[in-house]
């Protein structure tokens, strides 16, 4: 099978290595800076006296991983521009958290995210339940993290996955351990300045080698790639304005409501700082997510002005491939650039799995350890050191197995986090807003939502008899023989799982083309047998639910049997939660809702001054 010949020089390899040491060094130096500090409020929290600015990029940095910049340029390649409106969603999502998870949260001075829970119901039934669910699902998470890089480099370098995947963990796992929250926090830092830089690189060459932004846009409008609005209402469309809309922005709470961002914020030293932190975070976030997205654009357009398609001639068996396969062929004369890209690519999955390490060892000791075992400050830092240790070996396990195994495996898995990140931001919602909630309509809600969403995700990942989404018109392949100006005879090093990183929330890219031989070599790389016309009749059709809304699905379903639970099992007395647990939705959201309800409150002789102030301010 022709390929792209091997373009990593020695200048590639001295970028790439240099990225990694310098993440290590960082570590070391706050190892040796903190050393008289051997505290877990140091370790965890940094002391509480961390700047806004630094937390905010390494919050943005823990966010992405290199799903995001392998799937989503994939996605757009394959079915369009639309999922830009995941943008949008995420970008509301992390205003309203603003709002009410900052001023919620950070009072509270907890460490752990679960802790919240048991305050809220005065035991610990739901904390465990909670954290329970978010260790599997984050160590599920960590193997996908580290195992999409590998298979990336792979395409562009001799380096075999399981050294690849064994590299990125132990830098990770060194640095996070020896320094804490700030050796992650500064590496995130350093780590986002490559990823932006790789990514701006990428769209510029990119779109130069193309012929200009004009040529970019024509050749994507051409193909319907640029269609973003299509108000279906139909929740079985994969991709509508209000499936991608409203999935994305009840799913981005899951990230919102993490362990990491609940410990980045309340290591700042006041409440502005934490809703400083979000401020800026989300729109440079925004800014990097579109900008990743919009490299799908530049490869659609790239390939279609050369008129070879890697998909559909075969070139490429996975189309999480296609960016550092366009990668090795525009930087080919460039030393060093396509080691930039791979830098940034390995720097996502660094700062995604420090931030995820961390977390782990936060709840680990916070959860389970602290409660039950009377030790000093000084041993609980040890063990949390060890805990990262630990779930490093943990990641590097999950990968291997991944790495092993033949089938569409993150398809799954991403159904997985879908059906466990769903019902977790249900039981939190349950907790914050409805003030008869209890334990047990908690844990009710929490493990129906868990199953319902178990039973859609995983039927829907599969199932052979559901129908799949075409996508929109590929490249030609008309130049791919005898074009031997980029393409030789080296075959390009394949690793026998062909992984689907579509993003954190697809996972449903199943068939490329009509043609009889690509549609071959997908059932070979998916396990399924690709057919284009299906009809799925009875519960059956519960499976051709659009992916966006699998997390949203999961949330209402816990708070509605949540809900019934609670007001089946509240007892006034006993269940009567303390007030600085809850939140007033609308009052936080909206500051006229809050102005309202601040004068409802007051007391009767100035109800009348209140309520006047109230209607001036609304008119």
């Amino acid at each position: 099978m022709a390929a792209i010949k091997q373009t990593f020089t020695i200048v590639d390899y001295i970028v790439f290595s240099l990225t990694v040491l310098a993440s290590v060094a960082i570590g070391i130096y706050f190892a040796i800076a903190g050393r008289k500090k051997n505290t877990t409020l140091n370790y965890f929290h940094g002391d509480r006296k961390l700047k806004y600015g630094p937390v905010a990029l390494s919050l943005v940095v823990t966010f992405q991983s290199s799903i995001m910049l392998l799937g989503f340029p994939a996605e757009v390649y394959l079915f369009g521009y639309m999922i830009c409106l995941f943008n949008v969603g995420q970008c509301a999502a992390i205003y309203v958290a603003t709002r009410i998870v900052v001023p919620l949260m950070y009072p509270l001075k907890i460490t752990s995210v679960y802790h919240y829970l048991q305050l809220r119901y005065g035991n610990n039934s739901v904390r465990i339940l909670s954290v329970t669910i978010g260790i599997i699902s984050q160590s599920i998470y960590m193997g996908i993290v580290l195992l999409g890089p590998a298979i990336a480099l792979q395409s562009v370098t001799k380096v075999p996955v399981w050294a690849s995947i064994i590299g990125i963990a132990a830098a990770a796992v060194i640095y996070t351990s020896i320094g804490g929250i700030l050796a992650v926090i500064w590496t995130d830092v350093l780590q986002c300045v490559i990823i932006i830089v790789g990514i701006v690189s990428t769209l510029i060459k990119g779109t130069v080698d193309t012929g200009g932004v004009q040529v970019v846009f024509k050749e994507n409008i051409k193909t319907g790639r640029l269609d973003i609005f299509d108000f279906n209402p139909n929740p079985t469309v994969r991709h509508t304005f209000w499936t991608v809309l409203i999935g994305s922005f009840v799913g981005s709470f899951s990230l919102t409501l993490s362990q990491s961002t609940i410990q980045r914020f309340n290591s700042t030293p006041t409440i502005g700082d934490a809703k400083k932190v979000m401020y800026i975070a989300g729109p440079v976030f925004i800014l990097m997510q579109t900008m990743s997205m919009s490299v799908g654009l530049v490869c659609f357009a790239y390939y279609t002005v050369n008129a070879c398609d890697p998909i559909s001639s075969g070139r490429i068996r996975n189309p999480n491939q296609i960016v550092p396969y366009m990668i090795a062929e525009i930087f080919s004369d460039y030393p060093g650039l396509s080691g930039l890209f791979i830098s940034a690519l390995f720097s996502a999955s660094l700062s995604t799995l420090s931030s995820i390490l961390a977390g782990l060892s936060a709840v680990t000791i916070e959860d389970f350890i602290r409660p039950h075992f009377t030790l000093s400050d000084s041993i609980l830092t040890v063990l949390a050191k060890i805990v990262v240790v630990a779930f490093g070996g943990i990641g590097i396990a999950v990968a291997f197995t991944l790495s092993q195994l033949e089938g569409s495996l993150t398809q799954i898995l991403f159904s997985i986090m879908g059906a466990a990140t769903g019902p977790l931001v249900g039981i939190f919602f349950l907790s914050m807003f409805f003030r008869k909630a209890t334990d047990k309509g908690a844990i009710i809600g929490g493990v129906a939502g868990i199953v319902f969403t178990f039973w859609i995700c995983i039927g829907s990942t599969v199932s052979r008899d559901i129908p799949r989404t075409k996508p929109l018109p590929l490249p030609p392949t008309v130049s791919c023989i005898g074009n031997t100006s980029r393409i030789t005879n080296t075959s390009l090093p394949l690793n026998n799982v062909t992984l689907d990183l579509t993003t954190r929330y697809s996972a449903n890219i199943t068939d490329f083309s009509t043609k009889p031989e690509v549609i071959s070599n997908l059932t070979t790389a998916t396990g399924y047998n690709v057919s284009q016309d299906k009809s799925v009749k009875g519960i059956g059709k519960l499976y051709t639910l659009s992916y966006a809304l699998f997390s949203t699905v999961g949330t209402l379903f816990t708070l509605f049997v949540g809900i019934c639970a609670s007001l089946i099992t509240y007892k006034n007395e006993r269940d009567k939660p303390d007030p600085k647990y809850m939140l007033p939705l609308f009052a936080n959201i909206c500051c006229c809702f809050a102005k309202l309800t601040r004068g409802i409150q007051t007391k009767d002789s100035e109800s009348k001054t209140t309520d006047e102030k109230v209607r001036k301010s609304l008119l």
